[in-house]
């Protein structure tokens, strides 16, 4: 029969290495653990930075809409001021026509009015003397 004391280091020796094997097992286990986490991990942080830069590509892409169509209605209401500028211009120059056509005309009236008066003096005048021919005393 072997001696208590070679059991008990052999119950030791046993228990020592179960412990070792259960401390290896939960570290194995630890690690598979950690490796699936850190895969888990990386996969939804993946997907986050795959939604993140389809959002970021999406707003830049709305952006640059923007600022084309922007750019594009800039045009078009300079191009409209342009055409409003040209009319004005137009509307000027018929305006300085017209008012001179208006001064000549005022000069031809006045001129008319006046040439008028004086045929009207001068027929007074010779219906005066008329007058005075046909009847002295009414003079």
């Amino acid at each position: 029969m072997p001696s208590k004391r070679t059991t008990k280091s052999n119950d030791s020796a046993v228990a020592e290495q179960i412990l070792a094997d259960q401390e290896k097992k939960k570290k194995e286990k630890e690690k598979k653990f950690l490796a699936a986490a850190k895969k888990r991990i990386d996969t939804e942080v993946a997907a986050a930075a795959d939604d993140f830069n389809s959002s970021l590509s999406a707003v830049n892409d709305t952006f640059n809409n923007f600022v084309q169509q922007y750019a594009q209605c800039e045009d078009e209401i300079r191009l409209l001021w342009t055409r409003v500028e040209a009319e004005q211009k137009k509307m000027l120059h018929l305006a300085q026509a017209r008012h001179a056509l208006n001064v000549q005309a005022d000069h031809d009236r006045q001129e008319g009015q006046i040439a008028g008066l004086a045929k009207m003096s001068e027929a007074c005048k010779e219906t005066q003397s008329l007058i005075e021919l046909i009847d002295p005393s009414a003079a």
